[in-house]
């Protein structure tokens, strides 16, 4: 049985490993070793994640969900709240 987290991180998680890599080389970007860490499950196999993975999943399904629910009324597309929902691998605008 596979763990429901991981169906909602890839659920949650909308950009691609490559497109996370890009964004972590913009000037925007924050914590790159979060994004990082995020890059690295993006790209394992499922079947080898580790309960370090898990638990990483666990923390940045629970950030994404934080920041979506604190949407900022008159945010800009690329202001403070989409920077920080990207460098956790959502990309508001998909």
């Amino acid at each position: 049985m596979t763990d429901p987290i991981i169906a909602e991180f890839k659920k949650l998680v909308n950009m691609s490993a490559p497109s996370l890599e890009r964004w972590q080389a913009n000037e925007n970007s924050r914590d790159a070793d979060a994004t990082a860490a995020i890059v690295q499950i993006l790209k394992k196999n499922a079947a080898l994640y580790t309960d370090a993975d898990l638990h990483r999943m666990h923390v940045v399904v629970g950030s994404i969900k934080k920041q979506l629910a604190h949407r900022p009324k008159d945010e800009p597309a690329h202001g403070q709240w989409a920077h920080a929902l990207r460098n956790l691998g959502h990309d508001p605008e998909h």
